[in-house]
């Protein structure tokens, strides 16, 4: 069931193409995917830690593998913002690289009580399971987190 009324916002570096960098591909793939299922989309490129230079609010935010790659500081910058432009009662799912994933070679791993802790304010964390998730980085599956989290 899609909801053609929905708004939603979704980040990350963009399934095999460099997202942050459209002239070099990254949004290719989603509006080939998009096209392919006919849906209408629009994709904007921005910073994502000053979300509120958006000037809107989205029901849904997608985050594939930005969450892991932010420091500290901005990891506290990004979720202010993004407090701002996901809506109460709205939905933001995050897959980021998860400390189950052995080595130390790749983005940094997230344990759960990170996400926890990131999302304590405003936020309420609905679940956190572990899942693979593909890596260009890592050269194939990768152990991750997906969580569910909802604007209170």
């Amino acid at each position: 069931m899609r909801d053609r009324g929905a708004r939603a916002a979704g980040g990350g570096p963009g399934a095999g193409g460099d997202g942050d960098r459209p002239g070099r591909g990254g949004h290719r793939p989603g509006r080939e995917k998009a096209a392919q299922r006919g849906l209408e989309v629009r994709f904007l490129v921005g910073n994502v830690l000053d979300l509120a230079d958006l000037g809107e609010q989205f029901d849904t935010a997608l985050d594939s593998g930005l969450f892991h790659v932010l420091e500290d500081d901005d990891r506290s910058v990004f979720v202010a913002g993004l407090r701002g432009v996901v809506r109460p009662g709205g939905r933001y799912f995050l897959l980021c690289f998860s400390d189950r994933q052995p080595g130390v070679f790749g983005p940094r791993r997230i344990t759960q009580d990170e996400i926890r802790a990131a999302f304590a304010d405003g936020w309420r964390v609905d679940s956190i399971k572990p899942v693979m998730m593909d890596s260009a980085v890592q050269r194939g599956a990768v152990h991750a987190w997906l969580a569910a989290i909802t604007r209170t």
